[in-house]
């Protein structure tokens, strides 16, 4: 099982399904897998070498999406940058991870002189609007028909002919998964809150295996929706895409978390059953909307992590949301992300605690000398399982 296998198996569950919707724009399983096999095609057909780095600079949308799974199906490594760094951040980037090309949302394309900065590596840049730039030496190829899954070639059930085969349709647990290839899939770039941003390179079982923990301790279905306002180049919200395709289930998007209630009026009128965010996002829409009076009765579980969220908040969230699952988790780049959740019915009894592993992740608290410590005793958390980095 491979990267672009989370996609098919979603495909063979809900074909005729939304899986991302973003505003007005609702795209179905099928067209998916249309928008994301044509551009594997295109990719194909460049004859870049396999496995070669191509980056993401896009806000959440459809086509970001397609992109990704459309490298992953060329058999590419994908890298999805933080789009709100300076031009200058990206291009050293592209160059440390030696990126061979990028794909680049219309909005950023102003930027791409000094993006590019002289960076001979790079042999293509994709758009998703016909436009004329000088791309120093890099070719520039629209990609804007392969999009809108413009493939006439493209047989949808002969796509999932074997998916059975590769990807068992059974309810995923870690202990069911199939048997998942631990070669380089992506590469995540740190925030670098404390130095320089590092590449972390994730491999398919990193990501899968991962994949595959969360949905089983989240207990997704098919019925599932998340609105995401995390971007998908952060790992948490790579990890609420990859969940909700891999069962089949619907991706919302909105990007306008500077004005939360519009968050909340897309909640309520999507119906979705999930709702992700930092300790940030909960205080915001605690404080500076009517989260505290909106009703949600579709809405089934919360889950936070992206660091510590106060005692008090927690509190208030879950007082608000009675009768809802709110997961606290724990997790890090560095392991694809997911290595702790905190069962809701332990909530009340152990409120401030990560909780326990995910399944597959072996968590350990050791001395500095590497030696596991005693209950009680504080030292420094450290973990193995299929989902650490290579």
């Amino acid at each position: 099982m491979k990267m672009y296998d989370i996609l098919r198996r979603g495909a063979s569950l809900s074909a005729e399904k939304v899986a991302i919707q973003h505003g007005e724009r609702a795209v179905t399983y099928r067209q998916l897998m249309g928008s994301s096999s044509a551009t594997a095609l295109l990719l194909s057909e460049l004859k870049l070498p396999d496995e070669s780095r191509i980056a993401i600079i896009s806000e959440n949308c459809p086509e970001y999406v397609a992109v990704l799974f459309g490298i992953f199906g060329a058999n590419h490594i994908a890298v999805p940058l933080d789009n709100s760094l300076m031009p200058d951040k990206i291009a050293s980037i592209l160059s440390d991870c030696s990126a061979s090309a990028i794909y680049i949302q219309s909005k950023y394309l102003r930027h791409l002189d000094k993006i590019i900065n002289g960076n001979k590596q790079i042999r293509f840049v994709f758009t998703d609007k016909e436009v004329t730039l000088d791309t120093a030496g890099a070719e520039l190829v629209c990609i804007d028909r392969q999009l809108n899954g413009e493939n006439e070639n493209f047989d949808f059930d002969h796509s999932l002919a074997n998916v059975e085969s590769h990807v068992s349709l059974d309810q995923l647990t870690y202990d069911t998964r199939p048997q998942i290839e631990h070669s380089l899939a992506a590469l995540f770039y740190t925030s670098g809150s404390t130095g320089a941003g590092k590449g972390v390179m994730l491999s398919h079982q990193n990501l899968i295996s991962n994949t595959i923990s969360t949905v089983d301790y989240l207990k997704l279905t098919s019925n599932d929706s998340v609105i995401t306002i995390l971007p998908f180049y952060y790992i948490y919200g790579n990890s609420l895409l990859l969940t909700h395709l891999m069962v089949g289930g619907s991706v919302v998007i909105d990007n306008r978390f500077a004005f939360p209630q519009a968050v909340l009026d897309t909640m309520t009128r999507t119906g979705v059953t999930g709702f992700s965010g930092v300790p940030s996002n909960f205080m915001i829409l605690l404080n500076h909307s009517n989260f505290n009076s909106a009703s949600f009765p579709k809405l089934r579980y919360l889950t936070q992590a992206g660091g510590g969220m106060a005692p008090d908040i927690i509190r208030q969230v879950a007082e608000k949301f009675a009768g809802k699952e709110l997961f606290i988790m724990y997790g890090q780049t560095e392991a694809a992300p997911r290595i702790s959740w905190l069962p809701p019915e332990e909530l009340k009894h152990k409120l401030g605690s990560v909780g326990i592993p995910v399944p597959g992740v072996t968590f350990r608290i050791v001395s500095p000398s590497g030696e596991e410590l005693p209950i009680g005793e504080t030292g420094e958390v450290t973990i193995s399982g299929d989902n650490v980095m290579l």
